[in-house]
C-alpha cells in the first residue's frame, strides 16, 4: 500500500500543538492549511514550500504548506515547524523582513532538529 502524500488536518494540528509548546508559542492561535495552492491572504515567494501570515498584536497566524511542492510527509512536517520558528523569531523582534539566507539556513536546521525530536517521541 503506498504511503499517503499529504498530512491530514489531525496530523498537522497535533504537530503544530507540539511545536508551539516547544517554542513557547502556546498563547498563539495558529491555524494550518495543508493544500497544494495557498489560501487567500497568503502570497508566498515563487517555489516556496510553505508560508505564514501572522498578526503579532493579536497573536494569530495562518500557516500554509504545499504537499504538491514537498517531497513527502516528513518535508511537510519540517515546513510546518520551519514556519513556527518564523513566528517565534518575529515575536522576539526579529521580523522576517530582516531574515537573511543564513537565518533561513538556521531555521531549516532547527526545524529538522525539532522534527527528529518529534519523531523520536512517537516511536
Amino acid at each position: 500500500m503506498p504511503k499517503p502524500k499529504k498530512l491530514t488536518d489531525a496530523q498537522a494540528t497535533r504537530l503544530v500543538g507540539w511545536g508551539q509548546k516547544r517554542l513557547g508559542l502556546e498563547h498563539w492561535e495558529i491555524s494550518t492549511v495543508v493544500a497544494d495552492e495557498p489560501p487567500a491572504g497568503i502570497d508566498p515567494r515563487p517555489g516556496a514550500l510553505g508560508a505564514t501570515v501572522m498578526f503579532i498584536s493579536s497573536r494569530e497566524a495562518l500557516v500554509w504548506v504545499s504537499p504538491a511542492r514537498c517531497a513527502d510527509i516528513a518535508e511537510q512536517q519540517e515546513m510546518l515547524l520551519h514556519e513556527l520558528i518564523h513566528i517565534a523569531l518575529d515575536e522576539a523582534d526579529c521580523p522576517m523582513e530582516r531574515h537573511t539566507d543564513r537565518t533561513e539556513h538556521f531555521i531549516t536546521k532547527r526545524a529538522a532538529d525539532l522534527l527528529e525530536l518529534y519523531q523520536r517521541r512517537r516511536r
